[in-house]
């Protein structure tokens, strides 16, 4: 295992920083992804709902005699 030490001169990080920054990076990317699928598949489950309620229909007169 090695071990980076961080001298006062060093003028690039260690590689272990920069794969952190990219792996972090790329969660972002991920979670960023989520959220827009999540937003699209609210959005198709309220279309199924308002499908799924029945329309408001006046009620029919009966025809024919009544008492």
């Amino acid at each position: 295992m090695k071990t980076f030490a961080l001298s006062q001169g060093a003028k690039n990080p260690p590689r272990a920083f920069v794969k952190i920054r990219q792996v972090l990076a790329s969660h972002e990317e991920i979670r960023r992804k989520i959220e827009e699928h999540d937003k699209k598949i609210s959005v198709l489950f309220d279309a199924v709902r308002q499908l799924m309620t029945p329309p408001l229909v006046p009620p029919k007169r009966k025809i024919g005699f009544h008492s």
